[in-house]
């Protein structure tokens, strides 16, 4: 039920993503999405379907960024109207302290009714039905002056199983919830850092894992 890339190497990552993700097929196939860093500016794109539909090499060939992530959806929320998949496709969006974040997830929340009711009581609209929306709306209106503090601060009072992957400037930030029910892994090839939902991920990339995320642990690249 989706699977999820970060990388950050020193060169352009988009072919890698798109391969890693290419070797997470399995995990999700409602949709695809990607989001790049290139040093100043951020790029995205999603889309519904298979990864090969969204992410043509024509795509690829065009986009540049040495940090990013990605996911295969699998929908287990919202409605599976056409316009509700693709709103729900991540990585999804936000904004912390006037810097954008991006955010992709594999698992459930539960009883997150009173956050989501907190964000909209500090200012959040939300957009989507996706109960990933809600971290990324309390890492929005969080007063916390570092993305690392908030979410030291924000990741505890969720609740469920949870692996994330965020991107926020040159940095992708793994996490895994404390019950580890969700899976991530950390590999390395010659080039890049590569957090996945899964080992097979680095095949396509020649990475070697290195461990897996510890239950309760949060990695930076």
């Amino acid at each position: 039920m989706c699977g999820i890339v970060g990388i950050v190497g020193n060169q352009n990552v988009a072919r890698e993503i798109r391969l890693a993700l290419y070797d997470l097929q399995h995990r999700g196939q409602d949709g695809a999405g990607m989001v790049l860093f290139n040093g100043k500016d951020c790029w995205a794109h999603k889309g519904i379907g298979l990864l090969t539909k969204v992410f043509s090499e024509e795509v690829i060939e065009s986009v540049n960024g040495n940090s990013g992530i990605g996911q295969v959806r699998y929908s287990t929320i919202g409605d599976l109207e056409r316009e509700e998949v693709f709103a729900n496709s991540q990585p999804l969006d936000g904004s912390f302290h006037g810097e954008p974040i991006h955010l992709a997830h594999n698992g459930n929340l539960i009883g997150s009714k009173p956050l989501r009711e907190e964000a909209k009581s500090k200012g959040y609209s939300f957009r989507t039905t996706s109960d990933t929306e809600v971290i990324v709306a309390l890492l929005s209106v969080s007063d916390k002056k570092d993305l690392i503090e908030a979410l030291l601060d924000v990741l505890p009072r969720l609740k469920g199983a949870f692996s994330l992957v965020i991107l926020h400037r040159n940095k992708v930030i793994g996490v895994r919830d404390r019950f580890g029910i969700r899976p991530l892994c950390l590999g390395r090839n010659g080039s890049s850092s590569i957090l996945a939902s899964e080992s097979c991920a680095f095949n396509s990339i020649q990475g070697n894992l290195i461990r897996d995320i510890r239950p309760g642990e949060l990695v930076i690249l």
